[in-house]
């Protein structure tokens, strides 16, 4: 099953790029946000970044502003889960910087959350939790309510991690409750594994079915 799905994603990406010369704006867009998503759950995170540049190459070429950011975002996302902070915090930068002078929720979101995670990964729990908290400040703000919510989730999310390790339990479980608003299965596996490490097979189960 995971084989076939990392197929299908890189069909998906040749089909793409193997009309490199007609990359539009639109084609940009889906690479940066379906595709990319598509990648990141089968763990290809050396695939987004070889596709994100391309999409940046011509991005540049359209000065298409939201390609570029987007594009830098997602290579600090992909480089910060290899591992590679310092690398993605640079091109956080460059987001950053690209952003000054645009107004733009989504995106803003996006950055800070990147931030976030960034800070997450370092263990820097406590500044990972307040750059969140900025990026939670401009998702509340994006218009597109499924797109707000996917935000929010995501936030609440990486919140929670932040807090469970500095044992701030209360936090955590306010944070998942949050999370259900919008839930993911990954969160009820994790919430899941809580319990059964306490023996609360009732409450585990639970949240296995759903």
């Amino acid at each position: 099953m995971i084989y076939f799905r990392k197929v299908l994603c890189l069909g998906i990406i040749f089909s793409f790029l193997e009309y490199k010369p007609q990359l539009s704006k639109h084609k940009i867009d889906s690479l940066q946000t379906d595709v990319f998503t598509k990648l990141l759950r089968s763990g290809e995170l050396k695939q987004i970044i070889s596709q994100e540049k391309i999409c940046l190459e011509f991005a540049r070429k359209q000065d298409y502003k939201k390609g570029k950011i987007r594009g830098n975002i997602n290579i600090a996302y992909a480089l910060t889960l290899l591992k590679k902070n310092k690398m993605s915090l640079d091109f956080l930068e460059i987001a950053k910087k690209e952003l000054e002078k645009e107004d733009d929720d989504n995106l803003l979101a996006y950055l800070y959350f990147a931030y976030g995670i960034n800070y997450n990964s370092l263990n820097m729990h406590s500044q990972a939790i307040r750059t969140f908290d900025i990026a939670f400040a401009y998702a509340q703000k994006i218009e597109d309510k499924k797109l707000r919510e996917k935000r929010l989730y995501g936030i609440y999310d990486w919140k929670r991690t932040s807090f469970q390790v500095l044992g701030m339990m209360d936090s955590v479980y306010s944070n998942e409750k949050k999370c259900m608003q919008s839930p993911m299965p990954m969160l009820f596996i994790t919430i899941a594994n809580k319990h059964f490490q306490k023996k609360n097979i009732d409450s585990a189960e639970f949240y296995i079915k759903g």
